[in-house]
């Protein structure tokens, strides 16, 4: 059985994101999971898959993004994006991110990329750990943010069936690292 461990270390380096819009791509599915979006994206170079998101909105204008692409050596991104936000552009801040109680994740290479839209790289053994926590988690610590994780042991899967689907993955090997067991919050992660 494919860990996500595998699947994320299967990972390309991550485009920048610039929500809600990805300069240059162009969405090629969407679905949507309770208060989720899940999109899929062409490349910037040419047709055909590049990366799947995952988006939800929050009452203060703030907008949470995941991002993951299915090959390469880099982990997960996680952007955060609010059109009211003035903030300056193409700077680096180190940012510490945690689940619940969790210890933190210390992003060191987080990157403002527009006025309005921060950026946060996690390698792929925070990521691995990181979405494990998410995927039965109840609140998202960035800096003095905290996001409620409504629904997202509900998305997680349909986050990871973006890419699979979009990548025609039909190996049983493959397997939904967040598949369900009974009523309970513990997917068959590792």
């Amino acid at each position: 059985m494919t860990t996500l461990r595998s699947i994320l270390l299967a990972s390309t380096a991550l485009a920048t994101l610039a929500p809600p819009a990805h300069a240059a791509s162009e969405m090629l599915r969407e679905t949507t999971v309770e208060s989720w979006q899940i999109q899929s994206w062409s490349r910037n170079d040419g047709p055909g898959f590049s990366f799947c998101t995952a988006h939800t909105a929050y009452s203060n204008g703030t907008y949470l993004y995941f991002q993951l692409q299915p090959s390469g050596v880099s982990g997960l991104l996680v952007a955060l994006y609010n059109r009211n936000w003035e903030l300056d552009p193409w700077q680096n801040y180190d940012v510490a991110i945690r689940v619940d109680g969790n210890p933190a994740f210390n992003v060191k290479r987080s990157l403002v990329t527009s006025t309005q839209t921060a950026r946060f790289a996690l390698s792929n053994e925070d990521a691995t750990v990181f979405l494990k926590q998410l995927f039965t988690g109840h609140v998202l610590h960035i800096k003095q943010f905290n996001f409620p994780l409504t629904d997202v042991d509900k998305m997680l899967p349909a986050f990871y069936n973006c890419v699979k689907t979009e990548m025609g993955w039909t190996d049983p090997a493959v397997a939904d690292p967040f598949k369900q067991k009974g009523t309970q919050k513990t997917g068959d992660m590792f």
